[in-house]
């Protein structure tokens, strides 16, 4: 499965949406996706230090409901670098068009470059 920097951003914001103390929703936000995807991007988020571990293997598959998820100092730093739509899509047409190869750590280190300069001139 290829990684969906657009479900990685959406997960993100979504989980940043939950009020302190609350327990992210997982199940909820998987609704209208593919379920099997944003476990994908959840356990991706957890191995890369964006939040911390949530997915539970259950009998039947793997399950997210009622996990509590904190963001991790990486995550918020990624929820912030990706926060203006602009430079979002200048990120995304700069990896589509660069290669189609590249590792979750390249991409996010592009993105803080290019938040970087966008921010500094």
């Amino acid at each position: 499965m290829k990684r969906d920097m657009d479900l990685i951003r959406e997960i993100m914001q979504d989980i940043e949406r939950t009020p302190a103390g609350e327990i992210w929703d997982g199940e909820k936000f998987a609704v209208s996706r593919n379920h099997a995807d944003v476990v994908y991007t959840v356990r991706l988020l957890e191995q890369h230090g964006f939040i911390s571990e949530c997915t539970d293997d259950t009998f039947d598959g793997i399950d997210f409901r009622g996990c509590r998820v904190d963001i991790l100092p990486a995550g918020y730093d990624f929820l912030d670098a990706s926060r203006n739509n602009t430079l979002w899509q200048k990120f995304k047409d700069k990896i589509k068009n660069e290669t189609p190869a590249f590792t979750l750590k390249l991409a996010v280190e592009l993105l803080f470059k290019m938040a970087r300069e966008s921010l500094l001139g």
